[in-house]
């Protein structure tokens, strides 16, 4: 098995979703982006009030179904690019598991963008559409997934068994 897989990760407005489709060009890999799939799969069942835990629940579906294409793809000797949330330390390390047993080589592409210019690319996404678009993010949500984003710490990147590019901007 000679392709890896890709995870692309980042807090909210990184442009995870760019970037992966870039990567993906570059490479010749496929691009599975978790915002898509949730809008796909769980949009026209959300509840009047949706909630961290209902939202989350799906979330972990997607993920693994995502994983299982993944590890097809590769054995396709075709490279995928995960841009799934790996939101925490402990969502990284639970896919940096399952790639070690897998036996999957692993390149983790961390965008480490400062949170203005982050902001800012939410707020034009959401004014224009543009092509990662996927729904609104206000700056509530904005506020919401910055205080669950843990930014990978040195010790947690020491102890990754993969290729690391950090892109900053």
């Amino acid at each position: 098995m000679s392709k890896h897989i890709h995870f692309v990760i980042g807090s909210t407005g990184a442009g995870k979703t760019t970037y992966a489709a870039k990567l993906a060009r570059e490479i010749g890999g496929i691009p599975f982006a978790i915002d898509q799939w949730m809008m796909t799969l769980f949009h026209p069942d959300l509840p009047d009030t949706l909630t961290y835990d209902w939202m989350y629940e799906r979330v972990l579906r997607v993920q693994a179904q995502i994983w299982e294409l993944a590890v097809q793809t590769v054995r396709a000797n075709v490279s995928p690019i995960l841009e799934i949330g790996l939101t925490t330390s402990a969502d990284r390390a639970r896919f940096l598991v399952l790639a070690q047993t897998a036996d999957i080589p692993l390149h983790i592409h961390n965008l480490d963008i400062p949170r203005d210019i982050r902001w800012q690319r939410v707020d034009a996404r959401n004014r224009e559409e543009t092509d990662s678009y996927s729904f609104e993010v206000t700056r509530e949500m904005f506020n919401h997934f910055e205080n669950l984003w843990e930014p990978p710490r040195e010790a947690e990147i020491n102890g990754w068994n993969a290729t690391v590019t950090h892109i900053k901007n």
